[in-house]
């Protein structure tokens, strides 16, 4: 298990796969599916056989020499996702077959078919006919639950076609429930979970939240979700933060404020789709998509900024400065960096604002908008946004105010603050409790609630769908966020041990990926055990006396042990060491 030493988020710590996608052209048919090492036409007719009339096609055999991602299928004219699409269109006096393997982790499947009016044909799973799916392709679309075919692990599409045109395709594994003993996890394993947030979730002065949800994942079976504690239990008062009388108690549903989970679920996730798409490469100029970026900093690369490599500043209070994306981009083409591009490691807030700014300028479309549209509706992450304060919750409450900020720049800690700032200077501070807000001070005060590095939203469980969408090399249900060779190069190491494009490494039992956020908040996959572990708390909103003048090393407690302690557990359960 991988021992967190400390918060991973620029305000605490200074310092800082699988199958693959093939393509056969078979008696017409495109054939996109997942296998290992190889997918064959399963059954296809030898050429100069599948015409009645005797007429040999010189064209029938298969050429497996042509390899794309899943998504190139759309070049070809299919509209459908998955991890097997199959296009097949039979001439006049042939029939056409096609057939790719596909996982079904949990035992458990989705069909879609799209097809042209006269399409006729006969779908099978596992060399059984699916009556469902052929009906389904008679009447020329459909979804099909082909969860009585399918067997956990990997199973054998079959499809062949006498007549029409016809898409098919498999989804992308999604998450279901299930009881632990029948998933093959230890129950007492899990169990223990409860136990160790009982133990740290409370109101006392050494409790380390108020409240948490925590949730596991195997093999995409949801084994393990459970609420502790309170989602709001403080108040601010004028002096210290006191209980309130009514509290209000964590469920399972409860949206939590992200922070720097953002960068990989929000920000990372759309760069590696556009990346996938060919509208941006990892080693573009930042100046290529952002010109009021010239000389050093023009030439920080997407990449160096994803893998904190950019030489950018960590943080710098930049609501003091300008309030607004034109405003705060400004500041920031002015401010000099601290190393040279590639020269150093040094995590930084500032490199993944500029990221949120970069797909802006290559969609054309708000950020948040563009990150909801693309990423998080067709993954199922429906609980999942910015600014969610008008059409969400409920929510955990977090800090009162922004005392943690105030803090870093009148005591110039951990960073010295580069100009001539005062936080008595700045009459927006905030003095509530937020719920529904970010409480990120750049994200909230600097980007209006929208940024690369801090400000979304989201559910323990949506979590858990993004997750999952990275063990299954892309793709949740219908949607493909990006191919397996994207996914890949995105959970790649170039410069330093621990820090792939976005995503921290060394999770879990030491092979997963993840990231923390300030807020109290963790979430990591592991590809080896195909295991999603997710933790949220609300660790900032805690404590019966906060003096606001503390320093702000003294203010929030680090989950570090609570964090260890669940993925202990969820590694026992799973049978795997840690």
């Amino acid at each position: 298990m991988h021992t967190i030493t400390g918060d991973r988020d620029p305000r605490t710590n200074p310092a800082g796969l699988g199958a693959r996608v093939v393509v056969l052209f078979a008696a017409g048919a495109l054939l996109v599916g997942l296998a290992a090492p190889a997918v064959t036409a399963q059954g296809a007719e030898p050429s100069g056989t599948s015409d009645p009339s005797g007429t040999s096609d010189p064209s029938g055999t298969s050429d497996p020499s042509e390899s794309l991602d899943a998504t190139s299928a759309f070049a070809h004219g299919s509209a459908l996702e998955g991890q097997a699409v199959l296009r097949l269109e039979a001439q006049p006096g042939r029939h056409d077959e096609a057939g790719a393997s596909f996982e079904a982790p949990n035992g458990a499947a989705t069909l879609r078919l799209d097809a042209n009016a006269d399409a006729r044909g006969q779908i099978r799973v596992n060399g059984r006919t699916v009556g469902a799916a052929t009906a389904a392709l008679a009447r020329g679309e459909g979804e099909v639950d082909l969860s009585d075919a399918v067997e956990a692990g990997t199973n054998e599409l079959e499809v062949r076609l006498v007549r029409g045109r016809a898409d098919v395709s498999v989804d992308h594994p999604v998450l279901v429930d299930a009881e632990p003993a029948e998933a093959g996890v230890d129950p007492d394993a899990l169990a223990a979970i409860d136990d160790t947030l009982a133990e740290y979730a409370g109101r006392e002065e050494d409790s380390l939240f108020a409240g948490a949800v925590a949730l596991v994942a195997h093999e995409g079976q949801v084994v393990h979700e459970s609420a502790v504690g309170d989602a709001e239990a403080f108040a601010r008062g004028e002096d210290v933060v006191e209980p309130i009388d009514e509290s209000r108690a964590m469920t399972t549903d409860t949206v939590f404020d992200q922070a720097s989970i953002t960068k990989v679920a929000a920000t990372t996730a759309a760069v590696m789709q556009l990346v996938e798409e060919g509208v941006l490469d990892l080693d573009d100029p930042l100046s290529a998509h952002l010109d009021r970026f010239d000389g050093a900093k023009g030439d920080i690369t997407l990449r160096q900024m994803l893998t904190h490599r950019s030489g950018l500043r960590p943080w710098q209070p930049t609501w003091m400065h300008g309030t607004g994306a034109d405003e705060v981009l400004d500041y920031l083409a002015d401010l000099d960096p601290q190393a040279a591009p590639g020269e150093s490691y040094a995590y930084s807030d500032l490199g993944f604002m500029l990221l949120a700014a970069v797909v802006e300028s290559a969609t054309d479309i708000p950020f948040d908008e563009h990150v909801r549209e693309r990423v998080h509706e067709p993954l199922g992450m429906a609980d999942t946004r910015y600014l969610p304060a008008e059409d969400g919750g409920p929510f955990a409450a977090t800090s009162h105010g922004n005392p943690y900020e105030h803090g870093m720049v009148e005591h110039e800690w951990p960073y010295a603050i580069i100009g001539d700032v005062d936080p008595g200077d700045f009459d927006g501070w905030r003095e509530y409790t937020l719920a529904g807000e970010v409480n990120d001070g750049n994200a909230w005060y600097g980007w209006e609630g929208v940024a690369g590095h801090a400000g979304l939203f989201a559910t323990a469980r949506d979590l858990a769908r993004f997750g999952q969408t990275m063990l299954n090399e892309g793709g949740y249900g219908d949607a493909t966020l990006a191919g397996p060779d994207t996914v890949e190069a995105f959970l790649d190491t170039p410069f330093d041990a621990g820090q792939a494009h976005g995503f921290q490494t060394g999770e879990l039992s030491g092979g997963g990926y993840g990231h923390g956020g300030f807020t109290g908040t963790e979430f990591a996959f592991d590809p080896e055990h195909d295991l999603v572990v997710v933790l949220l708390t609300n660790r900032q909103h805690r404590g019966t006396e906060r003096p606001w003048d503390l320093h702000p090393i003294d203010i929030y407690p680090a989950i570090t042990p609570a964090w260890n302690d669940v993925q202990g557990h969820a590694l026992e359960a799973v049978g795997a060491e840690g």
